[in-house]
């Protein structure tokens, strides 16, 4: 009896065997391979999942141009109000000479003649950074 018991063991033991498949991928769309498998199951799915991604892609690049151009204008804005105080400081630098004050005068005046001076050397050197930036980051993606 205790052999029969083994044989009926062995004959139940069965292999399992499994395969495992992992996948990745990036960007607003799937592989073509299961946007066919979309489209199997659903028909229309491809095309609704592509206008999806066209739809993202028109409002980022809509967004960026908001950005982009009330960054110019908040630019053009400061680089007007920078230069009107500077240009208001010497003014005053220049009365408060004539009204008999010349060394308060022209230290008035050099503080607006170096507040103009700074904001336009700050300002090339953020465009500078900014440029190298951008340029590092073309890089990597040419990789």
């Amino acid at each position: 009896m205790g052999s029969n018991k083994k044989q009926r063991n062995d004959a139940v033991v069965k292999q399992n065997q499994g395969v495992t498949y992992a996948g990745h991928f990036e960007g607003p769309l799937p592989p073509p391979v299961h946007l066919a498998d979309y489209e199997e199951i659903c028909p229309g799915a491809a095309d609704r999942i592509i206008t999806m991604a066209e739809n993202q892609a028109g409002h980022r690049q809509d967004i960026e141009r908001r950005v982009i151009k009330s960054q110019s204008i908040n630019s053009l804005a400061g680089i007007i109000c920078g230069f009107l105080l500077g240009l208001a400081s010497i003014g005053a630098g220049t009365w408060i000479v004539i009204t008999g004050h010349s060394l308060e005068g022209l230290g008035t005046m050099f503080m607006g003649i170096a507040a103009l001076v700074g904001t336009f050397v700050y300002g090339k050197r953020a465009n500078v950074k900014e440029i190298v930036e951008k340029q590092k980051l073309v890089d990597q993606l040419k990789r």
